[in-house]
């Protein structure tokens, strides 16, 4: 079993910058996380061995001193390597300037991986904000501390290279089928007409993003529609079926099927259910694949 210590706080929406959660886990062999939905900021820090991250349309292949950050409504999934698993802390943070501030140590959706030439500063800013999580009462003036620091530290500390994605390193021929995706995302495209498109084989089609994504094309464009949805879905003047038209489904029911089977819920649950403010109630968590963060 993995070896995972959590730590939880309050909060409130009035907020600009508060903690959600923190903890530490040593990931056993393949473990993984998602896909998954999150409504926060979630950071991890990897402290030893190596891990795949997933963010939508992306792959990275991180080890230690590397972080990465899932931002609130997109599907994404991480996965620790078989023969090396990593080991990482994490924090998840919320608030009304929380994107602002990671944004500011340049971190973001489209910017999701930092490499950190020295990863000890943020390490035991972490250690620390656990600590004072379990003890003090929410929102404490150290726990607010703990958490620019570590922000500053993202900043300041982050090497000159970049982490590539797999994509970018990968076949020329799944950068044109993933543009062909994002364009055709509204027409009931199948592989088989992707394929077609690129003049390619429905099976070198499914190798080639297999070896560079880690899965198929069917996976990375449902995925894309899932994530289109999600932001669709916050129109509470849109039908479900004007919706599921929207990204490719003529029909509202197979839309619905695919929706609760990567986000744990229907949509119209899913609209009901970001319709109540947050500050309300604590978020449940998203449905994830074996144990981890939310």
């Amino acid at each position: 079993m993995a070896i995972m210590e959590t730590a939880n706080n309050g909060f409130s929406m009035r907020e600009e910058l508060f903690l959600y959660h923190t903890g530490i886990e040593k990931c056993l062999h393949g473990h993984s996380c998602g896909p998954a939905l999150r409504d926060h900021y979630l950071f991890h820090l990897v402290l030893a061995g190596h891990g795949c991250f997933k963010p939508p349309g992306q792959e990275f292949h991180l080890s230690t001193g590397d972080g990465f950050l899932i931002v609130p409504d997109r599907i994404s999934s991480y996965r620790a390597d078989l023969d090396q698993p990593w080991h990482y802390a994490w924090f998840a943070v919320h608030g009304s300037r929380a994107g602002a501030y990671f944004a500011e140590a340049g971190l973001h959706e489209h910017a999701p991986v930092v490499r950190l030439t020295k990863h000890g500063v943020v390490s035991e800013a972490l250690t620390t904000l656990r600590q004072q999580s379990a003890h003090q009462a929410p929102v404490s003036l150290t726990e607010k501390r703990l958490l620019f620091t570590i922000l500053d530290a993202l900043r300041s500390q982050r090497a000159d290279t970049t982490i590539p994605t797999q994509v970018q390193a990968g076949d020329e021929l799944v950068s044109r089928a993933i543009d062909l995706m994002h364009c055709q995302l509204s027409q009931p495209l199948t592989v088989n007409h992707l394929a077609q498109r690129l003049g390619v084989s429905r099976s070198h089609l499914h190798q080639a993003c297999v070896n560079s994504l880690g899965h198929g094309p069917k996976h990375h464009l449902t995925n894309l529609r899932m994530n289109q949805a999600v932001d669709l879905l916050r129109d509470p003047d849109l039908a479900i079926q004007v919706i599921a038209e929207s990204v490719g489904y003529i029909d509202p029911l197979q839309f619905s099927r695919a929706f609760r089977r990567f986000i744990g819920e229907s949509p119209s649950r899913f609209r009901e259910r970001i319709r109540v403010p947050r500050a309300a109630t604590k978020p449940a968590p998203p449905p994830s694949v074996g144990i981890g963060p939310w």
